[in-house]
């Protein structure tokens, strides 16, 4: 099974563009056909987005966050060694990936090869073409 990183705005998208890319990538982890792996850090971060005020007019949070949160891997602790970024906040995706294999974003450009180490940086639309969903 595919291990897979989501970038917060993934989640985002899933919840405003139901049936586009990014809400495929997030179904197919909650039927478990795909899996995610989060840190506290990164279901912290996640939780704060999905719930900012900004977002209500969509229905946020979205009623499918809570059983994304229970199907997905969570990591005891974040990890120590983070790869250098562009963007500090990005870190833990990068670090966190390294050990999923991949990490999927709509944001290609905060994450410039140079810093992927082991890891596979895709945008929504290349992953889903990769992984067949």
């Amino acid at each position: 099974m595919i291990r897979v990183v989501l970038d917060t705005n993934i989640l985002v998208s899933a919840g405003i563009a139901v049936g586009g890319d990014c809400d495929r990538i997030v179904q197919a982890v909650i039927r478990k056909s795909l899996h995610a792996l989060v840190s506290p850090g990164i279901l912290d971060e996640y939780l704060d987005v999905l719930n900012r005020g900004k977002f209500t007019r969509y229905g946020f949070p979205p009623p499918w966050v809570q059983r994304f949160i229970e199907v997905a891997e969570h990591l005891p602790s974040d990890p120590a060694d983070l790869p250098d970024s562009p963007d500090p906040d990005d870190r833990l995706f990068l670090g966190v990936a390294q050990l999923a294999g991949i990490l999927v974003t709509g944001n290609l450009k905060h994450f410039p090869e140079e810093h992927w180490g082991d890891a596979q940086v895709l945008g929504p639309r290349a992953f889903v073409k990769e992984a067949m969903l």
